[in-house]
Order: structure tokens, then C-alpha cells, then sequence
């Protein structure tokens, strides 16, 4: 797998190695080249599961239909990736030709400078949960922002080890990174913005909306 610089943060112990992701049909033996950073996909509906714009996932929804105020500019899209078969469905609501077609910055309702598009994801432990740039499978390389403060900035062992939803669910689609006190996060405007791990998370998961009505920014 190729090695991508500017998907790397120089921070990231593990930029440059290769591993087998835990799990997926990309697993081993194929070996996939690490990235530290995620797209973000949305935020996480966790009042009925881990309900998440990341996969194709509609039957964690009500009425089997993905809720798309939920959603971000780098959603999956309901189509076939790395190996998996999407469902042949649009009752999810996420096919992308159900949708208008790819997202537009238009679309972006709450504001460009108040939607998050991607963020720093490593960790130390368990590391073949961590980022891996061009596997698509689950979350990966993209990932819904939970409103647990587990979920950011803690490595992924200590996250599992931490009370929460769902018990490793969540803590698969969380950012981290090996700065101290925070992570840095791409926002809709181009700017890039390094939010403190003391961030009131709920508005850490309200910027992750593209279209959520909830046009949150943080300091």
C-alpha cells in the first residue's frame, strides 16, 4: 500500500507502517498502509445504538431509515466498498443517487465554518483499530463523533476500559491524537482548527452535523 505523506501527522508513532486492520474483508492477511487522520461522517444517534452515517447500517435506525440530519459531508453512501456488498435498498435514505447526488457545500445548512470534515485519529494500543487511510470498511478512515468524552483523546484500550454505550462500538469511531491536550480537525471553510480535549463534547458532536440545525462552533 502506498504511503501518502500529507495523510500523516508527524506526531503519529505509527505513520509509515503497514498492519492488518482488526476485522472486515480487508483484514489479513492484506496489510493497509496507516494514516492519522478521519473523515467525519456525521455525529452518532447513541439513544438507539451506535446508529452512525460511517457504514450502511439503516436497521440501527428507526423505520429502517437513516436520519440524515445526522449526516456530514464524508458519509458513506450506501455502495459497495471494499469488498462489501451494500444492501440493494434506498430505504436506508443514504443511496447517494436517493440523495441529489454527491454533497455540495451549499448543503452545509449550519454553516461551513461550524461543520467538521476530518480529524487526527491514532492510538498506541490495539493499534489495528486505528486510522488506515484507503480502507473504506466501517470506520476506519471515516468516523461519527459520539457524545461521550471518552471518545476523544484517549487511547483505544483506555476507551474500551472506560464506562460507557455500546462498550468497544464507540471507541472504534473515535479521535485521538499523540499531541498534547487535543487534536487537530479540518473544518467546512479550510480552516484547521486544534480543539483541546476539554471541549464540551455534545458541541464537539453538534459541529459534526452538516445539516442538523444546530450550528454549534467551538473555541
Amino acid at each position: 500500500m502506498q504511503r501518502v505523506k500529507s495523510f500523516e501527522c508527524p506526531s503519529d508513532t505509527l505513520a509509515g507502517i503497514l498492519r492488518s486492520p482488526a476485522s472486515g474483508p480487508g483484514a489479513a492477511p492484506q496489510q493497509w498502509m496507516h494514516g492519522s487522520y478521519r473523515a467525519v461522517s456525521g455525529k452518532a444517534n447513541m439513544t438507539l445504538g451506535w446508529g452512525a452515517w460511517d457504514g450502511f447500517e439503516p436497521t440501527l435506525w428507526p423505520g429502517g431509515v437513516m436520519d440524515r440530519t445526522y449526516r456530514s459531508f464524508l458519509h458513506a453512501t450506501g455502495t459497495s466498498y471494499n469488498g462489501v456488498i451494500a444492501p440493494n435498498t434506498v430505504v436506508g435514505g443514504q443511496n447517494i443517487s436517493t440523495m441529489g447526488g454527491a454533497e455540495k457545500f451549499g448543503n452545509a445548512t449550519d454553516g461551513l465554518s461550524n461543520t467538521l470534515m476530518v480529524g487526527e485519529y491514532t492510538t498506541k494500543t490495539t493499534t489495528d483499530r486505528s486510522t488506515f487511510w484507503a480502507y473504506t470498511y466501517a470506520s476506519y478512515n471515516q468516523s461519527s463523533v459520539g457524545a461521550e468524552s471518552r471518545l476523544f483523546g484517549m487511547d483505544y484500550d483506555k476507551c474500551v476500559a472506560t464506562p460507557g454505550l455500546y462498550v468497544d462500538q464507540m471507541c472504534k469511531r473515535a479521535f485521538n491524537s499523540e499531541h498534547s491536550g487535543g487534536g487537530n480537525f479540518t473544518i467546512g471553510d479550510g480552516s484547521v482548527r486544534f480543539i483541546t480535549t476539554s471541549v464540551a463534547i455534545n458541541l464537539l458532536q453538534n459541529m459534526a452535523t452538516m445539516a442538523g440545525g444546530e450550528p454549534d462552533t467551538v473555541p
